[in-house]
C-alpha cells in the first residue's frame, strides 16, 4: 500500500463528492434541516389538532333521557357536548356515518336499579375508527365519572360510611429514575434507529457515485490505468465513502439531540422535570467511536454492491434491498424488554443499536462495548474483502454481468435456444430466489394454511421446482449442468449417513441457546406435527416422508444448491456463494425461529455440492435431515428421551462433543470430484 497515493485518491474523490449536490443534500441538508422542520411542524400540528378536538362540540344522541333525568341534565350542562334526541332505530347508523359523534342509550330500568342499590348499565355507541368520536367518548366519560361519584357518595352517606370507605387503598407511585434517565429511556429508543439508518443511507450516494457513477461517465478506466495498484484505489474510495457516512452520522446525532432537547422545552416546566434529555461530550464521543466500525461495514458493503451495477439507476435498485435489510436490525432499540446480552451482543447492527440505547440510558458496560466492536469489525473486514475482490475483477468493473431478459412471447418459451448456456448469470440466480420468495409468501403460505399437505405438495413441485425449471428453460440455461446433475465421487453418498445425525445434534444444541432469547412457538411445532396426519400404516409413513423429505430434498436443492449456487459462483468464491445461498435458504423458510438452523444446514449442503461437484449428495443429506426430523416428531415413545424432543433441555455434553468430532471428520473426508466432475469446465470464481 502506498499511503501517499491513497491520500491523493481520497482527496480527489472528496473534491468530486463536494461538487455533487445530491450527496451534499443527503449529508448536510437532511440532518440539519429535516429533523427540526419535521419535529416542530409535527408537534405544532398535533397540538393544534388536539386543541381543536378538545374544544369542538361533540354531537351526541341521547336515547332514554327520561329514565335518568339527573344524568341527562349533566350531559346537557356540559358545554362541550351537543345533546340531541334521536329515534331508537337509526342512531347506530348515524354514528357510523358521522352525523353523530356518539350515542348514549339509557335503559328503562336504570333508575330502578340505582334506587335498589344495584348496578345499572348504560351503553355508549362510538366509532373507534373516528378521532372525533373517540374525543366525544372521553367527554361523555368525564360526565359519567362525576355522576358515578355523586351516586357513590349518596350511598355511603345513607349507610353512615365515610366517603373513603369505597377506596380502601390509595396508590402512590414514585419514579426513582432521574429526569435525565427518563429522557434517555424515551429518546434512547429512537436515536439509535435513526442514527444507523441515516449512516447506512449516507453511504449510498457517494458509493454509487464513485463506482457505478464512474462506470456510467466512462471515468472508471481512467483511474484504473493510473500508476497505482487496485488496493490503493479501493482504499481511497472506501475512505471517501466512510468519511461521508461518519459526517452524516455526526450531524444526525447533533441535530437529533438538539431537536429533542428543544422538544422537551416545548413541554414546559412540568415536561422538563419529567424529561431532561442531553448527550454529554464523553457519551457523544464514545457513540461516534462506536459508529466507526459500523461505518466501515456499511461503506464497504455499499461500495461492493454498487460496483456490481453498470449505471447510477441500477446501483440504486441494488442498494434498495440493502436498505430494507438494514432497517430490521436497526429497529432493535424499539423492541420493549430486549436486553444486550449473549448472543445478541455478537449480532452486528442489533448489538450496536442496543449498545447506543444503553449508553444514552447511562449504562456503561465495557464488556458489551468490546464484544460489540470486535464482532462489528469482523463484519467490516468481510465487507472490505467483498469490495476489494470485486475491484480485482475487470469483468465486473467494465461489464457488471449480463442482463436478465425474460420474454413474454409464448413462442419464445416453446422454442428451444440455438445454444444452451452451462450456467445462469448471477442476475438470473437472484431472480429465481426473489420470485420464489414472493410466490412462497403470497401463494404457497396461504395454500399451506388452507391445506397443509396439498399446499406443501404444490409449493414444492410448482412454485419451487417448476419456477426453477421455467426460468432455466426460458433463459437458455442447460438444466442438467446448471443443477450439477453429475455422478458424485465414490463414497460421497455414504458420508451423509454420518454427517446428518451429527449435524442434527449440534444444531439442536445451538437451538437451546437460541430459545433463551427467541423461544420457538409451540404452534410451529404443532403445525409440523400435523403434516401427513398421524401415520398408522406404512402408506401413511411413506406419505409423510414423501411430503416432508423427498420433495424438499429434490425441489429445494434444485433451486438453491443447483440453479442459485451455480449462478452466484460466477462472481463469488465458492464458499462465499455457499454462504449467500444458505442465508437466502434461511430467509426462504419465512420464520425467524428457523433461520439460524436452516442457514447452517444450507452451508453444509452447499459445501457438499461444491466439494463433490454434484448436487446428489446434498439432495440425499437434505432428505435424511428432514426424514429424521419427522420421525422424531411422530415416532411413538420418542417423548421419553426428553433432551431429544425438548427445546429447552441441553443435550448431554459427551453426545455434543462426539457429534462435533463426527461432523468435522466427515466433512473433511468428503471426496473431491475431479475438475470436470466439479463443473470447472464452467467459468467460476475460484
Amino acid at each position: 500500500m502506498n499511503y501517499r497515493q491513497i491520500l491523493l485518491i481520497f482527496r480527489k474523490e472528496v473534491i468530486d463528492i463536494l461538487r455533487d449536490k445530491r450527496t451534499l443534500f443527503a449529508m448536510v441538508v437532511i440532518p440539519l434541516l429535516l429533523y427540526p422542520v419535521m419535529f416542530i411542524a409535527f408537534t405544532q400540528i398535533m397540538s393544534i389538532q388536539a386543541s381543536k378536538l378538545a374544544a369542538q362540540k361533540a354531537k351526541v344522541a341521547l336515547i332514554g333521557a327520561e329514565f335518568a333525568p339527573d344524568f341527562a341534565d349533566s350531559l346537557r350542562a356540559n358545554d362541550k357536548l351537543e345533546i340531541v334526541s334521536a329515534p331508537e332505530d337509526d342512531y347506530k347508523k348515524k354514528v357510523e356515518e358521522g352525523d353523530y359523534q356518539a350515542a348514549v342509550v339509557i335503559p328503562d330500568s336504570f333508575m330502578i336499579r340505582l334506587a335498589a342499590g344495584k348496578q345499572a348499565t348504560l351503553t355508549i355507541y362510538v366509532d373507534k375508527a373516528n378521532d372525533k368520536s373517540l374525543a366525544a367518548q372521553e367527554k361523555i366519560d368525564a360526565v359519567l365519572y362525576a355522576y358515578k361519584e355523586v351516586i357513590t357518595t349518596q350511598r355511603l352517606n345513607a349507610a353512615g360510611l365515610d366517603s373513603l370507605y369505597a377506596k380502601p387503598i390509595a396508590e402512590q407511585i414514585e419514579n426513582v429514575a432521574s429526569a435525565k434517565k427518563m429522557g434517555g429511556f424515551v429518546f434512547g429508543r429512537i436515536i439509535p434507529m435513526f442514527l444507523i439508518l441515516m449512516m447506512l443511507s449516507g453511504t449510498f450516494y457517494p458509493a454509487v457515485d464513485l463506482t457505478a457513477g464512474e462506470k456510467e461517465r466512462g471515468t472508471m478506466a481512467t483511474i484504473l490505468v493510473s500508476p497505482t495498484n487496485r488496493i490503493n484505489i479501493v482504499i481511497g474510495k472506501f475512505l471517501t465513502v466512510f468519511s461521508a457516512a461518519m459526517i452524516t452520522a455526526l450531524l444526525n446525532i447533533i441535530s437529533m439531540g438538539l431537536t429533542f432537547a428543544y422538544g422537551v422545552t416545548l413541554m414546559g416546566s412540568e415536561g422538563s422535570e419529567q424529561l431532561n434529555f442531553s448527550i454529554d461530550p464523553p457519551t457523544l464521543g464514545l457513540i461516534v467511536l462506536l459508529a466507526i466500525p459500523l461505518g466501515f461495514t456499511f461503506s464497504a458493503l455499499a461500495m461492493g454492491v454498487s460496483t456490481l451495477a453498470r449505471s447510477y439507476k441500477e446501483a440504486q435498485n441494488y442498494l434498495t434491498p440493502v436498505m430494507i435489510l438494514g432497517m430490521f436490525p436497526a429497529y432493535a432499540s424499539l423492541i420493549p424488554g430486549i436486553e444486550l446480552d449473549f448472543p445478541l451482543v455478537i449480532v452486528p447492527v442489533v448489538n450496536m443499536s442496543l449498545l447506543i440505547r444503553d449508553l444514552l440510558l447511562g449504562d456503561l458496560n465495557w464488556t458489551h462495548i468490546g464484544v460489540t466492536v470486535f464482532s462489528t469489525l469482523g463484519l467490516a473486514w468481510l465487507s472490505i474483502l467483498f469490495a476489494t475482490n470485486l475491484f480485482e475483477r475487470e469483468d465486473i468493473l467494465f461489464n457488471a454481468g449480463e442482463d436478465f431478459k425474460l420474454s413474454f412471447d409464448l413462442k419464445d418459451w416453446l422454442t428451444p435456444p440455438d445454444e444452451w448456456k452451462p450456467c445462469p448469470t448471477p442476475t438470473q440466480a437472484a431472480t429465481v430466489l426473489f420470485v420464489g420468495l414472493m410466490l412462497l409468501f403470497y401463494v404457497g403460505a396461504p395454500l399451506q394454511t388452507w391445506n397443509l399437505d396439498i399446499g406443501l405438495l404444490l409449493t414444492q413441485v410448482v412454485l419451487i421446482f417448476g419456477l426453477t425449471a421455467f426460468i432455466s428453460y426460458t433463459s437458455g440455461v442447460d438444466f442438467k449442468k446448471a443443477l450439477s446433475f453429475r455422478r458424485p465421487p465414490l463414497g460421497a453418498m455414504i458420508l451423509p449417513l454420518f454427517i446428518v445425525p451429527a449435524q442434527i445434534l449440534v444444531i439442536s444444541e445451538l437451538m437451546v441457546y437460541q430459545n433463551q432469547f427467541l423461544p420457538l412457538p409451540k404452534e410451529l411445532l404443532e403445525a409440523l406435527q400435523q403434516l401427513g396426519g398421524d401415520p398408522e400404516t406404512i402408506w401413511g409413513w411413506m406419505w409423510v416422508i414423501f411430503l416432508g423429505a423427498v420433495l424438499p430434498g429434490i425441489c429445494e436443492e434444485a433451486m438453491f444448491r443447483g440453479f442459485a449456487l451455480s449462478g452466484f459462483r460466477q462472481v463469488m468464491k465458492p464458499m462465499t456463494a455457499v454462504v449467500v445461498v444458505a442465508i437466502a435458504f434461511g430467509i426462504f423458510h419465512l420464520s425467524p425461529y428457523r433461520f439460524m438452523p436452516t442457514a447452517l444446514i444450507g452451508v453444509i449442503l452447499g459445501y457438499l455440492t461444491i466439494r463433490t461437484g454434484s448436487i446428489f449428495p446434498a439432495m440425499f443429506a437434505h432428505f435424511l435431515n428432514n426424514a429424521i426430523g419427522f420421525v422424531l416428531t411422530k415416532l411413538p415413545g420418542i417423548e421419553n428421551i426428553s433432551w431429544l424432543v425438548s427445546e429447552d433441555e441441553h443435550i448431554p455434553l459427551p453426545y455434543v462433543i462426539s457429534a462435533i468430532i463426527v461432523l468435522g471428520v466427515s466433512l473433511w473426508a468428503v471426496p473431491e470430484g475431479d475438475a470436470k466432475n466439479r463443473g470447472e469446465d464452467v467459468p467460476v470464481q475460484e
